[in-house]
């Protein structure tokens, strides 16, 4: 019985780790392609 709540709460744990990372690595994607495309506009207002 308690293992199996260890188990489960591990498994909790990792999935939300995984989430909690892919959330991150999201916004970070997000952030590059912004500035990626706010860089090319600034240049584009300066040229």
């Amino acid at each position: 019985m308690l293992r199996g709540k260890q188990e489960r709460e591990t498994l909790w744990n990792s999935a939300t780790a995984n989430e909690i990372g892919l959330n991150l690595f999201n916004q970070s994607a997000i952030k590059k392609l912004f500035f990626r495309c706010y860089k090319k506009r600034y240049q584009y207002i300066i040229s």
